[in-house]
């Protein structure tokens, strides 16, 4: 039987805020010399990552948490945990050594991190749930009725460019998007360049639980940095496509409860 984290804080649970989950998929991933790309889905379901942070332990506690370390061999045994309302399990330390630090009188504090090295039956949305536009949140930020951004937020406007430098001083460039090799058709795959520069959004969040679900959930029904998906601009409600994360890591930090912060990079691309 995979043995479990022990329970603190009176048998409370597991986990202390603030934690760090991390999803994680694998996305293979080639973008051509005119921005087309070629993205194969190395995983079907996500990889669970944890950075695990006890402070204030008590003697006690601390001895139980080193013990349980002790059992596992470190990084040698597989080992489960809950997190939240889900239990995760085929976990492993990603660390040869515990680290306490007494901050004040018998108070000990230390982190931990952990992965998941497999994820079998893991319960993947329905595509048809999630849909294929980017959520909007349940809070009404920024004072709008259809809002997926919390300011602050970045953008970023990509080109593409050429440049030939002369000994004598003189450059020589040449602009690729919305160059004579592009076209109307250039968005669709057909292998034309992009007819305009190419838009990256730098978004960051404060969220509820129920957005911290909705956000994850959608991140996973992507498989990461696989899927595309309908993405409007905060400045001006445009709506761009094909959109996809830039990352095929989702970071979300637990701060307290029904109170994450994470920041997702969203970025324009012509397709698969």
């Amino acid at each position: 039987m995979t043995p479990s984290f022990p329970l603190i804080r009176g048998g409370l649970g597991q986990v202390l805020f603030p934690s760090v989950r991390k999803i994680r998929f694998q996305t293979s991933l080639q973008v051509m010399a005119n921005g087309q790309e070629q993205r194969a889905a190395g995983r079907g379901v996500p990889l669970f990552e944890f950075e695990l942070n006890y402070n204030s332990l008590t003697l006690p506690e601390r001895n139980q948490i080193t013990s349980f370390f002790d059992t596992v061999i470190a990084q040698v045994s597989l080992w489960n945990i809950s997190f939240g309302a889900q239990l995760y399990d085929n976990l492993k330390f990603t660390q040869d050594n515990i680290a306490w630090t007494e901050k004040e009188p018998n108070l000990y504090n230390t982190t931990l991190n952990a992965r998941q090295v497999a994820n079998p039956g893991y319960p993947m949305p329905n595509p048809a749930s999630i849909g294929q536009v980017f959520p909007s949140l349940s809070t009404q930020a920024m004072g709008k009725a259809f809002v997926q951004t919390q300011r602050p937020y970045g953008t970023d406007w990509r080109q593409l460019t050429t440049v030939n430098d002369n000994p004598t001083g003189w450059a020589y460039p040449y602009y690729w998007y919305g160059s004579n090799l592009g076209g109307a058709n250039s968005v669709s795959g057909n292998g034309l360049f992009p007819p305009s520069a190419r838009k990256r959004w730098r978004l960051q969040y404060i969220l509820q639980d129920t957005d911290t679900v909705q956000l994850a959930t959608f991140f996973i029904g992507m498989l990461g940095m696989w899927g595309q998906f309908n993405f409007f601009d905060p400045e001006d409600g445009t709506q761009h496509y094909p959109c996809r994360f830039e990352s095929d890591v989702l970071e979300l930090n637990h701060q307290g409860p029904n109170l994450t912060t994470t920041s997702v990079s969203i970025i324009e691309c012509p397709g698969i």
